[in-house]
């Protein structure tokens, strides 16, 4: 099991809410390039070098059990794909953080883009879950 300090844990708990290294850097009371250097750290302790896969690596790894919870439910709604998309994601964050996203219609392309991102990444690791 790798393990990691308390202040990568909180990137770690952070990056599963979907938190900006600058969002992070105000929180903490750190410089954005210190979150960035915990970052890497996590980064080199998990071998998963993207900032989208690392938000997959601590979703996976319990980081976040509401936003897991709130994806399991959508997960349950019956689909003609078992895939997730975006809009399952946003969802799901959407159930579990509410204050902090806006109508997936007026969701930029960027922004639509991070969930569809993070989508892929769940997919990959529930296929692999499903596979072990």
């Amino acid at each position: 099991m790798t393990h990691f300090s308390p202040r990568e844990q909180e990137i770690l708990h952070s990056l599963a809410q979907f938190r900006s290294y600058a969002e992070m850097a105000v929180l903490f009371g750190i410089r954005v390039s210190t979150v960035r250097a915990h970052a890497e750290s996590i980064s080199m302790k998990t071998d998963v070098h993207t900032q989208i896969k690392l938000v997959g690596y601590a979703i996976e790894h319990g980081y976040s059990s509401r936003f897991q919870v709130a994806l399991q439910e959508v997960q349950q709604v019956p689909r003609d794909s078992r895939l997730l998309t975006g809009k399952d994601v946003y969802k799901a964050f959407m159930d579990v953080y509410p204050d902090l996203v806006l109508n997936w219609h007026q969701l930029t392309r960027p922004s639509k883009t991070i969930y569809e991102k993070v989508a892929h990444e769940l997919n990959c690791i529930l296929c692999k879950m499903s596979r072990d």
